[in-house]
């Protein structure tokens, strides 16, 4: 997930100095629990930009994307 830091890092608005602006802290892509948490900025905003690594972001997780799904459908 290292590209996914570098990209949020490059261009995430909510993200200086080594923190999210937005939570205060630092980054939860750059954090050894980044696997277990989300950002919806970050996934809504940024990541679809770079489709490529959105694919390997969301396969990480399990998922093909981020599109809300119906119990029926299937991933």
């Amino acid at each position: 997930m290292n590209e996914v830091l570098k990209l949020a890092q490059n261009r995430c608005a909510n993200f200086a100095e080594g923190r999210c602006l937005v939570t205060d802290r630092t980054c939860l892509y750059g954090s050894p629990n980044a696997d277990i948490r989300r950002c919806s900025y970050f996934e809504t905003a940024v990541l679809p930009a770079e489709p490529a690594i959105e694919m390997r972001y969301y396969a990480s997780r399990g998922a093909t994307d981020n599109k809300p799904r119906c119990e029926y459908c299937v991933l």
